[in-house]
């Protein structure tokens, strides 16, 4: 016997002469052999009237081998639409979570920028035994950042929890790195993050993500007042290179602090010795005279002072 499925299939009328009797006698007319898994059944309802006609609905019959896979089939389906239920959740809950731990990361880095402008604060952060993973996770996370952004970004969403995280940590970098205590202690134990930073600012467009490019650029030249840390950055591989691309950059305040951390090399004669013939064979003469032509007074005025400064190359010469 073939189980009776739940789903009808359709009604129709017909007259009685169409159907062979030999099937008729049985009161149904089967689609499809006895050994089919799937058959169609019609089943005759009534007559109606004079005309002799008969009312036909037609069931799907299904073996029971069949219906057994199909119910294996339909609870493998539910579960697939479980698993997808359950995985989505879980995407929700992780995308949540990220975003508590930016606002929060930005709300307590923001506060901790504040903090750093004290330098018995710097003492007590740099003294702690979770310093070195600190400066760690910021490099980690500035990287992230930037390789988050969209290549035809155009302008960049200022009180985002995002951009906030990154320029407070940015800033309490920059704090750290304008005391004795903490240039030392970022060329002796974080040379992660100065890499960090002067590959950022290669890789970032110009015009793009301007005060951070400071931040980093300030962080860099605090560095460079240690001696140490000066050999360290100047003898980066791509340093020259990355101070002339920082100076066509459309940002005043860019170039400003470009032309502070060039300067800081030239006025140290061990340090110059050494880059000084990269400096004169690619220096961009024209583009500091257009600085020195510049609106903003103090771009203007620095400008001026490395022209000065960069004529011992004549002498050299």
């Amino acid at each position: 016997m073939f189980p009776v499925s739940l789903v009808r299939y359709q009604g129709r009328l017909s007259p009685d002469a169409e159907m062979p009797s030999l099937l008729r006698r049985h009161g149904a007319v089967c689609s499809g052999g006895d050994d089919s898994p799937i058959r169609l059944v019609w089943v005759p309802l009534s007559l109606r009237g004079s005309l002799g006609l008969t009312l036909w609905t037609g069931f799907w019959l299904l073996s029971a081998s069949t219906m057994s896979w199909l119910l294996r089939h339909s609870s493998r389906e539910k579960e697939k639409l479980d698993l997808r239920q359950q995985l989505n959740e879980a995407k929700q809950q992780l995308l949540q979570q990220a975003e508590y731990c930016t606002e929060m990361g930005a709300a307590v880095c923001t506060l901790l920028w504040g903090v750093s402008s004290n330098e018995e604060a710097v003492k007590t952060i740099l003294g702690g035994s979770k310093a070195g993973k600190f400066f760690t996770i910021t490099a980690q996370t500035m990287e992230s950042f930037v390789k988050s952004l969209s290549e035809d970004m155009k302008q960049q969403d200022l009180d985002s929890d995002e951009n906030q995280f990154v320029l407070a940590l940015a800033g309490i970098v920059t704090n750290v790195a304008a005391l004795a205590c903490g240039r030392e202690f970022l060329v002796s134990s974080s040379q992660e993050l100065l890499d960090t930073m002067m590959h950022l600012l290669g890789d970032m467009k110009p015009g793009l993500c301007n005060k951070f490019k400071v931040l980093m650029l300030m962080s860099l030249y605090n560095v460079s007042i240690n001696l140490k840390g000066l050999k360290y950055i100047s003898e980066s591989p791509g340093f020259i290179p990355l101070l002339w691309w920082l100076l066509n950059d459309p940002d005043t305040e860019v170039c400003l602090h470009a032309l502070r951390l060039l300067q800081s090399v030239i006025l140290e004669p061990e340090v110059l010795a050494r880059t000084a013939p990269e400096m004169r064979d690619t220096l961009p003469f024209q583009r500091i005279l257009a600085l020195s032509k510049s609106r903003n007074a103090d771009l203007q005025a620095l400008a001026k002072e490395l022209l000065e400064d960069l004529k011992i190359f004549e002498y050299e010469a």
